[in-house]
């Protein structure tokens, strides 16, 4: 046995006032007969009364007895060497003795005394051996606390006169008190996991600090496949996260916490709808058929996006091959999620976090003001557009004009009003909105079980002024470890996660007000002249489809219940069993109203958005998972021998009903039975599928330096056909703790050096349906009217059946050095990885004449590298702390093979061979023609190219004959011969990084975080891809004062035109390809923990006030308004549909009682 001279820092205790204010007197009865049916159980008989132990020693030094005491059973010793004396010689013979009967015997003369406290013995010396008493006697009290970072007091910490023996532990609430004959020393402060602090003591008796936690990176515990690991033994590229990362942020999603946070895990939002779930990518893609990481929540299979972020406790991101213990669900990465739990022995603890936040527009698309717009329209000079605005009303419009023409035909417009004042639709539609979140946290534990309730709620308002947008969340947790016997421990884990979305059905349903907000003509009005909603032409006002369009809604929960037995059958072998049930189910409602739309005269000129309609889908899941593993470690000498074998078997049944009407007479309430019968929809689908699975770990350690690690995982799939169902995933890593050898120890530079290397393979089944190997039959709701009136199903082959098709195997190879030096203050990773799909599910082009989509075959390939570094400083200078962390990742696709149809197209190519997924192609802008020599010299190059023999002039775009034929061929790559366009760059986001900033002095606490990404290619799509794309709505505000005139020469852009040749002027091409990259910060901090000597006088243990801000400000290079990191951008350029994101300003309280 070791002599420990610190206690752990789990074993925080706190002495219960005696007295409580009526408030929290009444909360704790309340809990108090809550819990009172487990602690009564386990209250009766303690732990050390029950035990009886048998052993004879003669002549023992008194740690010999305290070994024979651990080896016989659970208990630990904790003390103090240079106070307690244990190496005096005793004789002890226990009979069935209880331990508390025999320390008695140890320590007769009472000169130390002891405290159990569950199955941990503290020994404190009553007349410590160090202090020695002067000729006179005259000694000074020094006394004080001991407090951690976040204002807990710190038991067991070690309190020493420096260069002396004398010295003492602070007590269960982290006080002490020494008696010392010198003034003029240094105290000296340690403790197991905290940085060392010397004071001075001067003229004090009173001397209260508080230590900061020392960050050793090789003693963190890692959660990995079916069970954890020091991450000094780590063998693969294992990253985490702790509770530090979702705590006080205004961060509904626990994903969207992680962004930045882990090198190699991409997390790609899908706009700042209330209640949206970003994607996650962990290392790029492993297969153009989709694919997600793996979330295990506590063991069982869930939802990040569901899971209340306040709940996590810490997280750990498989990146390697040490996923392919999880076989065919770690194509793309596992991530485990372990979530808060009560301690052993901790009193009732209670706590509480709330923030409101203020959510306003991050960057929102811009259209074209009128101004721009009709400065713009007045560069239009080939006659292909009629003049709108004449240059003398210029003037009105930068007047902002309320002069409003009567009906009349101006420009292409016939029977409208003619207005001069601009309308800014983005603020007319788009404002504030607000975030508000409640959580409640109950916690404590006895002798022999923990216990843990979690109750949180969120609520948030979206954007849009008009209509509804809110989502709501509801959160309950209940987690209990429980020990039913010494070899017996039961764990039980029931959450529900429940939601309630409620918005405008114009928000996402048809022409969604996003697309009509950037569409709107910027002279419309938002109303009439009489109040009613105006609609100017055929657009639909978007503040008139949100207040009247109709409601949505979507309610949503997910109950999962988790179970584990945990049986030690020998102190080296342990059997665990594990029983997930999940039913999750979601219920959606659309309506959809028709409009009608009010000219300037108020007169009811059209009715839109017809017919009006209904629709409810229910949809429900349950899933289950049985797992059963034993799990086996033994040391023998300097060997590490660990074993692990299990099976597992998952699956799920799915049901979803949908039906719909259209065609309601009024619009007051639209249940689906007033409907009309006629064209009504009902349809229903459903699917079940199972995996079965068997896995293997074995691990072997010699003398803690040398580690390796194999793993072999077999999962057989319902969605094969029989003869190919089961695939077989082996994995390894192997660990060498360069740290641990001599010759680095003498160098007193590294306190952990680490290489290691891992080989994984893992299976992936995204993109195989349920059924995809049984030829399936399609019904019709239609119907055909034979001859004899009666009326016939209509019915089709749905699918053709390829009974060969399986897994795709992707093979995960990593390298990596794990470091830290100057005493674990500066700290990192470096890692190079490599992933291969080499038979990777792909589609074949088949002739027309099949008349049917061919299934996939194995015959693809996908490579993807890359490498991540991950580097951090920790320190702290007296009462000051501070910390530094930042990461940067990269990696890169290509696709190595395909057979099939291999020519690359103009514009985003999905898989193009031999590059990146969802690459850019285009031609090579050569400038812009300036005069007709210049046109006549490019007419001379492309004397076969129609467009340019015919229509194009100067102002318009030239581009590079690459292969010297005469054409402009949208054909190759660019390479002799091959046609005329290159590669221009893909939308995978590349160099991802992140910076942590904190800091820290007495009460006062800081952080900053700042995510983003060096590179990705971005280019304007669709009707924002030129200016004056079609002629009846805006251009984007991007085209203004980019486009050249006689006047403009250099201008970026080709002339504006609304001729055929506007497609050839904005061709994909290196002029019209945006590399972008941005700087966001995404997090900022500031808070206040009051002393505790003024939160102890109102009963409080700890109370904190900050204020925490989220994606406050960018550096960024995007155009025209378009958020760096939106989805719709990084999967397919400048989309201008998507939700904007927002800011938020928020003030937040956190409560310990």
């Amino acid at each position: 046995m070791k002599i420990v001279y610190q206690l752990q820092r789990a074993w925080s205790w706190r002495y219960c006032y005696c007295k409580f204010s009526n408030i929290l007197r009444t909360m704790k009865l309340i809990l108090a007969f809550f819990f009172l049916s487990v602690n009564v159980v386990f209250a009766i008989d303690s732990y050390a009364q029950q035990t009886k132990l048998s052993f004879e020693l003669k002549n023992k030094r008194i740690i010999d007895v305290l070994d024979a005491i651990e080896e016989q059973s659970d208990f630990r010793f904790f003390y103090d060497g240079n106070l307690v004396d244990v190496e005096q010689p005793v004789s002890i013979k226990a009979d069935k003795k209880a331990v508390l009967a025999i320390l008695a015997d140890i320590f007769p003369t009472r000169e130390v005394d002891y405290k159990v406290i569950g199955k941990d013995v503290i020994l404190t010396a009553v007349s410590p051996k160090s202090v020695k008493q002067t000729a006179t006697g005259q000694q000074q009290m020094i006394s004080g606390q001991v407090l951690d970072e976040t204002g807990e007091p710190l038991p067991g910490v070690s309190v020493l006169l420096k260069n002396t023996k004398t010295g003492a532990l602070t007590d269960a609430n982290g006080k002490y008190t020494l008696r010392l004959s010198e003034t003029d020393g240094v105290l000296v402060f340690s403790y197991l996991g905290y940085n060392t602090l010397e004071e001075a003591i001067g003229a004090r008796t009173t001397i209260n600090v508080t230590l900061r936690g020392e960050m050793r990176q090789m003693d963190e515990v890692v959660a990995v496949g079916y069970g954890s690991v020091k991450r000094a033994n780590l063998g693969g590229a294992v990253s985490t996260v702790d509770s530090r990362a979702f705590e006080s942020r205004p961060v509904r999603n626990a994903a969207n916490a992680l962004q930045g946070q882990v090198p190699g895990l991409t997390v790609v939002r899908n706009g700042g709808a209330p209640g949206s779930s970003p994607a996650l990518r962990i290392r790029d893609v492993s297969s153009i058929n989709g694919g997600s990481p793996l979330v295990l929540i506590d063991g069982a299979e869930g939802d990040i996006g569901l899971i209340n972020p306040a709940d996590i406790e810490n997280i750990s991101v498989l990146k390697d091959g040490t996923a392919a213990i999880y076989g065919a669900r770690a194509a793309d990465g596992v991530i485990l999620v372990t979530t808060k739990n009560g301690r052993k022995n901790q009193d009732l603890r209670i706590s509480l976090d709330s923030y409101y936040s203020l959510k306003t527009p991050a960057l929102v698309k811009k259209a074209a003001s009128l101004y721009e717009h009709a400065a713009m329209a007045l560069e239009i000079s080939d006659g292909s557009f009629p003049i709108e605005y004449t240059q003398e009303e210029l003037q009105l419009i930068l007047e902002g004009s309320d002069r409003v023409d009567p009906t009349s035909n101006w420009g292409r417009w016939t029977g409208y009003p003619k207005f001069y004042k601009n309308q800014d639709w983005n603020k007319l539609i788009i404002g504030n909105g607000s975030l508000q979140n409640y959580n409640l946290g109950i916690s404590g534990g006895g002798d022999k079980y923990t216990y843990l309730v979690s109750l949180g709620h969120a609520r948030e308002e979206g954007l849009p002024k008009f209509g509804i947008d809110n989502d709501k969340r509801y959160y309950a947790r209940a987690k209990s470890t429980i020990d039913l016997t010494k070899n017996l421990q039961y764990d039980f884990n029931l959450s529900y996660e429940a939601n309630n979305r409620n918005y405008s059905s114009g928000i996402s349903e048809g022409q969604n007000i996003w697309e009509l907000t950037y569409k709107t003509r910027s002279w419309a009005p938002l109303r009439n002249p009489a109040g009613r909603f105006y609609t100017f032409e055929g657009f639909d006002n978007p503040a008139q489809v949100l207040e009247e369009g109709g409601e949505s809604s979507l309610t949503g929960g997910n109950l999962t219940f988790n179970n584990q037995l945990t049986y030690k059958v020998t102190k080296d072998l342990n059997l665990v069993g594990r029983a997930v049930v999940r039913k999750n189910d979601v219920d959606s409602s659309v309506v959809q109203k028709m409009l009608y739309s009010y000219n300037w005269d108020n007169v009811n000129h059209r009715t839109a958005r017809l017919p009006n309609s209904a629709e409810r889908k229910y949809a429900k899941t349950l899933y289950k998972n049985f797992t059963l593993y034993g799990d086996y470690k033994k040391t023998i000498g300097q060997h590490d021998i660990g074993v692990m074998v299990g099976a597992a078997s998952e699956s799920a049944n799915y049901d979803m009903f949908r039906a719909r009407r259209i065609n309601f007479d009024q619009q007051e309430s639209m249940p689906l039975n007033l409907g009309s019968a006629q064209d009504q929809l009902a349809s229903g689908q459903g699917n079940a599928w199972t995996i079965n699975s068997f896995f293997s770990r074995v691990n072997y350690a010699f003398n803690n330096k040398y580690l390796l690690e194999a793993t072999l995982r077999a999962d057989g799939s319902s969605r094969f056909d029989p003869n190919y169902r089961w695939g077989y995933f082996p994995g390894a890593n192997a660990t060498w703790r360069v740290a641990e050898e001599s010759f680095i120890k003498k160098l007193n530079f590294f306190n952990d050096l680490k290489l290691r290397a891992s080989y994984g393979e893992m299976g992936n089944q995204s993109g195989i349906g349920p059924y995809d190997y049984i030829e399936l039959i399609s019904l019709y709701p239609g119907y055909y009217p034979f001859g004899n009136g009666q009326r016939g199903q209509l019915a089709t082959q749905s699918n053709l059946v390829s009974k060969s098709r399986t897994w795709e195997t992707i093979i995960s190879k990593n390298i990596g050095m794990d470091f830290s030096m100057l005493r674990d203050r500066l700290y990192g990773s470096i890692d190079y990885f490599w992933k291969n799909n080499n038979n990777m599910l792909i589609p074949i082009a088949y002739p027309s004449a099949l008349g049917i989509e061919a299934p996939t075959t194995n015959s693809g390939k996908l490579a993807i590298q890359g490498w991540e570094l991950n580097i951090g400083w920790r320190d702290q200078v007296g009462d000051f702390s501070y910390s530094v962390r930042a990461n940067i990742s990269d990696a890169k696709n290509k696709v190595t093979q395909r057979i099939g149809n291999n020519l690359i197209a103009l514009g985003n190519n999905a898989t193009p061979a031999g590059y990146p997924l969802n690459s850019y192609f285009g031609y090579v802008f050569d400038g812009i023609i300036q005069n007709e020599q210049e046109l006549a010299d490019y007419r001379a190059r492309f004397p076969n190219e129609g467009m340019i023999q015919t229509q194009v002039g100067v102002g318009d775009a030239k581009y590079k004959d690459l292969d010297g034929d005469g054409r402009l061929s949208a054909l190759g790559n660019g390479t002799t011969g091959s046609g005329d366009m290159i590669y221009l760059g893909d939308t995978n986001p590349r160099y991802n990084f992140g910076v942590n900033l904190f800091a820290s002095y007495k009460g006062f606490d800081f952080t900053a975080f700042i995510q983003g990404i060096g590179r990705r290619t971005m280019i304007l799509e669709g009707e924002a891809s030129k200016p004056f794309h079609f002629p009846w709505f805006q251009s984007a505000q991007y085209w203004y004062g980019k486009t050249w005139t006689p006047e403009r020469t250099d201008a970026q852009y080709p002339a504006i035109t609304l001729t055929d040749k506007r497609i050839y002027n904005y061709q994909y091409s290196t002029n019209t390809t945006h590399r972008v990259g941005y700087a966001r910060l995404k997090n900022l901090q500031i808070g206040y923990t009051f002393p505790k000597k003024l939160t102890q006088r109102i009963k409080l243990e700890k109370l904190r006030i900050y204020f925490s801000g989220e994606d406050l400000f960018e550096i960024h290079n995007t155009p025209g308004g378009w958020d760096p990191e939106d989805r719709g951008n990084i999967e397919g350029g400048g989309s201008y549909t998507s939700y904007p994101f927002a800011r938020n300003y928020s003030l937040g309280l956190n409560l310990i009682f």
